[in-house]
């Protein structure tokens, strides 16, 4: 990016948000079936009523929070146990060596999953929860630049953009991961290089047609709005 002209950076930026707004419109229909299961989770309680009529009473169905929860529970306990989710084996002719060498790579994983990198367990509870409500979840591993060590962390589903015709991960010609930073982080990141510096945007604009319509059901959800004014 540094050695690129303005113009050209300009041009490729540009092409590239048009593919992704593209791509985005590709699951416009996944995405409302996805809004709809967040509304019926029954996380939003609203104490005024307007339909059939103003000040009507409520009733919440709990089934789908209810499963979703059991869900949870059954798969955190059989893919991330307390001793940590990593096991080993040898395929082919075993020797004491190669065994030796497998149980070794297994007490190292589950230590820096479970001692090093504590956020991996409360991450990994996130995870399943996207898994059990919107049918799939992915994960990626990259060097944390300021921790500087591999970081394996949840990519929410609604995060990972890709064209709805697309039958496989490993046959699609793009894929985006929309990454949401603090101001902070941007610094930090342009500070040790990895981003180019350049003035960021006083606030986020929720209005913004890049904007996932689930990220903004789950705010809404959550009852989080953005402030108009910068922190």
């Amino acid at each position: 990016a540094e050695g690129l002209r303005s113009s050209k950076l300009n041009s490729l930026s540009s092409s590239l948000l048009s593919d992704i707004k593209d791509d985005r419109a590709s699951r416009k229909d996944l995405e409302a079936t996805w809004n709809l299961a967040i509304k019926y989770l029954g996380f939003k309680i609203e104490e005024k009523i307007k339909i059939p009529f103003d000040g009507a009473c409520g009733a919440y169905d709990t089934t789908l929070a209810t499963t979703l929860m059991n869900f949870l529970a059954v798969a955190k306990s059989e893919l991330f146990p307390p001793a940590g989710p990593a096991k080993s084996k040898v395929e082919g002719y075993v020797t004491e060596e190669m065994q030796d060498r497998g149980d070794r790579v297994e007490m190292f994983i589950n230590y820096f999953l479970t001692v090093i990198d504590r956020p991996y367990y409360s991450d990994s509870d996130r995870l399943l929860l996207y898994v059990g409500l919107f049918g799939s979840a992915f994960r990626k591993v990259v060097m944390d630049p300021v921790l500087k060590r591999p970081a394996p962390r949840f990519v929410k589903t609604q995060s990972l953009i890709v064209n709805n015709e697309t039958t496989s991960l490993l046959e699609s010609t793009r894929i985006t991961e929309e990454i949401f930073l603090t101001r902070k982080e941007v610094l930090l990141r342009q500070r040790s290089g990895i981003y180019v510096k350049c003035s960021l945007p006083e606030s986020a604009d929720d209005n913004d047609d890049m904007t996932s319509s689930v990220n903004k059901m789950i705010r809404k959800t959550e009852g989080v709005s953005e402030s108009a004014e910068a922190e």
